[in-house]
């Protein structure tokens, strides 16, 4: 296992296609740490200068020679050049005032991507004079490979994570509101196909792991529920497994919660918090042998992962862990 501190808590990591390189960014700086993965040490290249910092969880994507990012205090999506650190496309929107921030990227097709914001407060978009309602405030955005905007559309609520679903050419977006966390299932031209209620609870945060099958955990450390895990099925149309972990001096403290959750192709990741040792464990199950393969003991509370053929990357606080892929 290779490890690397830096000067800044991690919250995106990213391998570029030939898996020689991986960037590194942070809520609390502006730039991308572009380290460079050889002679069994993890060493840094070049920092990449930002508009501003906030660059979210999760929010760091390679196109060649270029990073995608979210950049200019979670304003704006900008293409970078690696080699030469410089700006060469960049997305705002027209009512970016009327955001708290962007939040995701994801990859689409190789070739597009997939951008969500949250919304401010409906009293505050009056006081902007920003001319659209909050219902009608645009949050869900796809872009081409120039980040040029290809389509757009308003989900309810406050989306706090998104994911593109390849197998089935799906969008997922959970958005918390009034009501609770709600699932949206929308297709490629933004329409929503199917919407799923997972809990009465607003959710904090989320994670979204892609494999063969959709695995959502949500964390809500509110009213004595922790994190609340669910599988999709198949044709996600439902839910198949639903399992709420509960704690409070008033019932039985759980033995060990789920706090994130990751996928690669056939392996999904689970950190898990154990209560009896104060201890959490990073845990690869391979999804087609239907087992556990691999623990790690890892820092506890994994916000960013970063997967590929030959390396897996996670952050611990201000510290890079990178194994060979299992």
């Amino acid at each position: 296992m290779l490890d690397k501190k830096v000067k800044y808590a991690i919250t995106s990591l990213a391998f570029n296609q030939n898996n020689e390189y991986l960037a590194v960014s942070s809520y609390s700086s502006d730039v991308i740490e572009i380290c460079k993965i050889e002679n069994d040490a993890i060493k840094t290249e070049k920092e990449i200068k930002l508009k501003g910092e906030n660059n979210p969880i999760n929010s760091l994507i390679w196109s060649n020679n270029f990073l995608i990012c979210i950049d200019d205090n979670s304003k704006q999506i900008s293409k970078i050049d690696f080699q030469t650190g410089s700006t060469k496309a960049e997305f705002t929107h027209e009512h970016s005032r009327g955001f708290e921030s962007i939040d995701c990227l994801n990859l689409i097709n190789g070739n597009k991507y997939l951008v969500s914001s949250k919304k401010i407060h409906p009293p505050t978009i009056e006081k902007l004079n920003i001319n659209v309602s909050h219902k009608d405030l645009e949050n869900v955005f796809i872009l081409d490979d120039d980040l040029k905007l290809i389509n757009s559309c308003s989900v309810p609520g406050n989306i706090i994570q998104a994911r593109f679903y390849e197998s089935d050419q799906s969008i997922i977006v959970i958005s918390k509101y009034l009501d609770g966390t709600t699932l949206y299932f929308l297709d490629m031209s933004l329409n929503i196909k199917n919407k799923i209620k997972i809990t009465d609870e607003k959710a904090l945060s989320a994670f979204i792991a892609v494999n063969s099958k959709i695995s959502v955990l949500l964390q809500i450390n509110k009213d004595e529920v922790k994190t609340v895990f669910i599988r999709l099925n198949e044709s996600l149309s439902k839910i198949e497994e639903y399992k709420e972990f509960k704690d409070s001096k008033f019932s039985l403290n759980i033995p060990e919660y789920i706090n994130s959750v990751f996928g690669y192709k056939n392996i999904l990741v689970t950190e898990v918090f154990t209560r009896k040792d104060s201890k959490s464990f990073l845990k690869y199950f391979d999804l087609n042998q239907n087992k556990l393969v691999e623990t790690y003991e890892t820092y506890g509370f994994m916000e960013a992962m970063a997967f590929s053929e030959k390396f897996i990357a996670w952050a611990e606080n201000n510290k890079i862990k990178v194994i060979e892929n299992v």
